[in-house]
């Protein structure tokens, strides 16, 4: 029996309906019915330390450009995946409804969660423990205060409700705690507070669906839950692990919304590739011993890329995560962990300079290449 009752929650609520699509190579999908969403895997500590690189360079202005790529991921990812909202939803059903999504960020992000709801103020307050990457670093302004602030916008119908943690375990307090709420009540509080407007709503099209759908791989063997079950990745308490690092489950629009963000910012991006590539060479030079460049394949496929083939220095990302944004995009996160991957592996650097995109076969394809 399982004695721990999030992990109970999250069997019942996501596993058994198979809400979670793990269990095929290249892929992981959420699946809600009519909408099937491409996730990944991103390792926390690559995060945790693009938050420091961010501010350590930018200083508030980096915060703010964090705080943005937090909401506007929250708020997008929430009209992607379509969910409730106030002005769609009978009250009580949307009481219900923040409560299942309470529950699954206390078993994806945090190891306990606890929330009060207030609908006619707009004020939400969250609870946390061990919070995916502020209770590492004591900032998470992408995945607390503005992805928070996102979801919770999109879901109020009104862009101005902004987010402030008040404390956080990174700080040296006990607990992660976080308000939501429009900006007269922030500043009732007395609380100090980013701002971000410019929202924009993703939908589930058509394109979206065919390019992302689930197909058979042909380089790629594992899928994240063979590699679970043979305990090559450790699943416990809803935290994935890989060799001690955790990974966090999220909608792979993040790491476009991060790109476009973060080109705002002088020499922003390379920090972004850069942040990506040390991940990845520190990870390369770890298990250069033990599976080589067929465990970089592995690696990439069951964290979500793709079908993913390596030949010398070239990587291919076949069924790549597609989005709207990924038009314009530079593939700078894939690129510098493909990079990295590959520099710890042959110890040396490798720099995986431009990728080429193609979809004209019905998905995207990515060759990134020196």
């Amino acid at each position: 029996m399982v004695k721990d009752e999030i992990v109970s929650w999250f069997i019942r609520n996501l596993i058994l309906p198979k809400t979670e699509i793990i269990d095929k190579p290249g892929f992981i999908v959420t699946d809600s019915g009519n909408i099937q969403l491409r996730e990944l895997l991103i390792p926390e500590s690559l995060i945790v330390r693009l938050e420091q690189e961010i501010i350590s360079n930018y200083s508030l202005e980096g915060k703010q450009i964090l705080y943005s790529v937090g909401k506007k991921f929250g708020y997008s990812y929430s009209s992607l995946a379509n969910i409730p909202t106030v002005e769609n939803t009978p009250k009580e059903r949307f009481k219900e409804f923040a409560y299942f999504l309470v529950r699954w960020v206390g078993t994806t992000f945090s190891r306990d969660i606890k929330y009060k709801l207030d609908l006619a103020t707009k004020k939400f307050e969250l609870e946390m423990q061990d919070y995916i990457v502020c209770s590492k670093n004591g900032l998470g302004q992408i995945m607390t205060e503005g992805g928070v602030s996102g979801i919770w916008a999109y879901v109020l119908c009104d862009k101005t409700i902004e987010g402030v943690q008040t404390r956080c375990k990174g700080r040296g307090d006990q607990k992660c705690e976080m308000i939501s709420a429009p900006p007269a009540i922030l500043k009732e509080q007395g609380l100090t507070f980013f701002t971000e407007l410019n929202l924009y709503s993703m939908k589930f099209s058509r394109e979206y669906k065919e390019l992302n759908k689930i197909r058979e791989t042909n380089y790629s063997q594992d899928s994240l839950k063979s590699l679970i079950n043979s305990g090559t990745f450790k699943y416990e308490h809803g935290i994935v692990n890989f060799k001690g690092e955790r990974h966090f489950q999220v909608e792979a629009s993040l790491v476009y919304i991060l790109e476009n963000e973060l080109k705002k910012l002088p020499n922003g991006e390379h920090i972004l590739f850069q942040t990506a590539f040390d991940y990845g060479k520190s990870l390369g030079k770890r298990i250069k011993q033990e599976h080589s460049v067929r465990f970089m394949m592995d690696y990439l496929s069951v964290t979500g890329w793709g079908d993913i083939l390596v030949i010398k220095n070239k990587v291919l990302s076949i069924y790549h995560p597609w989005l709207e944004l990924s038009r314009t995009s530079n593939y700078t996160f894939f690129r510098g962990l493909a990079s990295g991957l590959l520099s710890g592996l042959q110890d040396r650097d490798i720099i995986l300079n431009r990728a080429v995109a193609d979809t004209s076969r019905g998905y995207l394809n990515i060759i990134a290449e020196e």
